[in-house]
């Protein structure tokens, strides 16, 4: 279980912005609401497709590293994408509808 973790861990985004200046990637600590517009786009187009990927790739190694990566890493992946709690269908579908919306 922590190898696990661990490797889950090391997929997700830092959840805590650095003490200097902090990134559109980064997210906003302590910031309720959605993220602005032009945090939103760089975090879907930078980070989300190679996150998503990865997060796909784990689960598919073993019950026990799909179960931890639905229990922890897809809510955290919603998390820091949408600055709110979610599922990862709640995932899929808000990143499919923003990157539609993006594209347009």
């Amino acid at each position: 279980h922590d190898t696990s973790f661990k490797v889950v861990q090391l997929l997700l985004p830092p959840l805590a912005a650095a003490p200097s200046q902090p990134s559109q990637l980064e997210p906003t600590v302590g910031r309720s609401g959605p993220p602005s517009p032009r945090r939103l786009e760089a975090r879907l187009r930078l980070v989300a497709p190679g996150l998503l990927q990865s997060l796909q790739k784990v689960a598919a190694v073993c019950p026990s590293w799909a179960r931890l990566t639905e229990r922890d890493a897809w809510p955290a992946a919603h998390a820091y994408l949408f600055q709110e709690p979610g599922s990862k269908l709640e995932l899929r579908q808000r990143y499919s509808e923003s990157m539609q919306r993006i594209l347009v």
